[in-house]
């Protein structure tokens, strides 16, 4: 019979009947061999993942129902489980701890209670929750990184201005970011008192925690095509940094081969720096400037029906063909 185990939950995320943790609170020194803590009273299909339980002194092993550990060595040993139940696939995020006493002598020190689960770690696990989201997620950390730049630019004057945008653009590049940033962004936001500059380094915190739940699953590229006719290229990179580009790439974006090809093919190219003012530039490069990019370098292509908008290719013979896709 399984016996609940002490357990504090986080107010912040405390749920009435919601999930708990289960499995016996204390065991003599090798008496069993190991201990099983499960989570009980969450709903199918809910992920869970335990961290900061295993250790100093006990071996663990993780599964799909819960966490197995080795009762070898005495001591206090503080467990985290954070439960994400799919709730529109998303949310909401619980965290459970709890502490396993080991009877014995020679106790080992470990603090009753694991460091919490700040904000930005609950974003970020919640990013990595939804691999099937991740194009959108990509889109949402440049809106965040978009506008952190126009808030130091000083485009954006106030915290009105910044909210507003950023809610718009983050709409438009992904319907489900709304369900984590109520759950988890608005919360956060409701605990401070925000001037304008602290805006830019807020939002920048944001982003990267959204990029650090992306890493172990890249998203595909995005087909993005501009509304034109025929092949146009567009090339992005901080020419006045050449030196932390491959070499490889600095030849796709400066010789003649790529150049050529597009010219055989009826297209047209430009390529351009980051920062390049184009209020005087055909609409179809601003259109094209406009698509959200995460780094540098980067290429956008287009055909008026089918195009791509990622990392520029390693070589001149990967450039080639990829643009041979979209010709």
């Amino acid at each position: 019979m399984r016996v609940l185990i002490a357990f504090l939950l986080l107010a912040s995320v405390a749920i009435a009947d919601g999930p708990s943790i289960v499995g016996p609170k204390s065991v003599k020194v090798g008496q069993p061999p190991w201990v099983s803590l499960s989570v009980d009273g969450a709903e199918a299909g809910s992920v869970t993942r335990w961290s900061g339980a295993i250790g100093p002194g006990l071996a663990g092993m993780e599964s799909k129902d819960g966490v197995a550990v080795s009762t070898a060595v005495p001591g206090r040993y503080a467990f985290r489980c954070i439960v994400q139940t799919p709730k529109d696939g998303i949310d909401p995020i619980v965290v459970l701890d709890a502490v396993l006493v080991v009877e014995g002598d020679g106790v080992v020190p470990v603090p009753d209670v694991v460091p919490t689960v700040d904000w930005q770690q609950r974003l970020t696990a919640a990013v990595k929750a939804a691999p099937d989201k991740h194009a959108g997620f990509v889109k949402v950390a440049g809106v965040y990184g978009l506008v952190a730049d126009q808030i130091k630019s000083g485009l954006l004057t106030s915290p009105e201005q910044v909210t507003k945008m950023t809610t718009l653009l983050c709409g438009a590049a992904s319907p489900e970011w709304a369900a984590i940033d109520a759950a988890i962004v608005q919360p956060h936001l409701k605990t401070l008192t925000l001037k304008l500059s602290d805006y830019e380094p807020l939002w920048r915190q944001i982003q990267s925690a959204i990029k650090a739940g992306l890493t172990d699953i890249p998203p595909p590229p995005d087909v993005v095509p501009i509304p034109t006719t025929g092949l146009h290229v567009l090339m992005v990179w901080e020419s006045s940094q050449p030196g932390e580009i491959p070499e490889s790439q600095v030849q796709v974006l400066t010789s003649t081969i790529v150049r050529d090809w597009i010219r055989e093919h009826n297209g047209q190219f430009r390529v351009f720096d980051d920062d390049t003012d184009l209020s005087q530039t055909p609409k179809v490069w601003q259109d094209a400037m406009k698509v959200p990019r995460q780094s540098l370098p980067w290429i956008v292509v287009s055909n008026g029906r089918t195009g791509f908008s990622g990392p520029l290719p390693k070589n001149i013979d990967d450039t080639i063909k990829l643009l041979e896709q979209h010709k």
